[in-house]
């Protein structure tokens, strides 16, 4: 069951990492969403600077413009906290989280 969602604002230029508050209430997982112009990377996901793990199989690519990488953490704490995205170089890119109960 879905329990809530959050998006920071969309970056208007290129930029090395976005942060934004993510209010849990009881959520069993967290799920976080990048997607990047090109083919920059993820270096970390972080919520309430406890780190998440990679989705097996979570990141897609078309090779030049476009990828997309998952992210998840297990039980993350209730409440509102940030979400911190970092790429591995400044890029412009979208992120997104929902977390869910049950």
């Amino acid at each position: 069951m879905l329990d809530a969602i959050s998006s920071p604002t969309p970056l208007s230029a290129a930029a090395t990492s976005q942060t934004w508050s993510h209010t849990c209430t009881g959520a069993d997982i967290l799920v976080v969403g990048v997607s990047t112009n090109g083919v920059t990377t993820v270096q970390s996901v972080t919520y309430n600077a406890v780190s998440l793990s990679p989705v097996s199989g979570g990141a897609i690519d078309d090779g030049a413009n476009v990828r997309t990488e998952l992210f998840y953490l297990i039980a993350p704490a209730a409440g509102a906290h940030n979400v911190v995205v970092t790429m591995n170089a400044s890029s412009k890119f979208h992120a997104g989280a929902r977390s869910f109960t049950d």
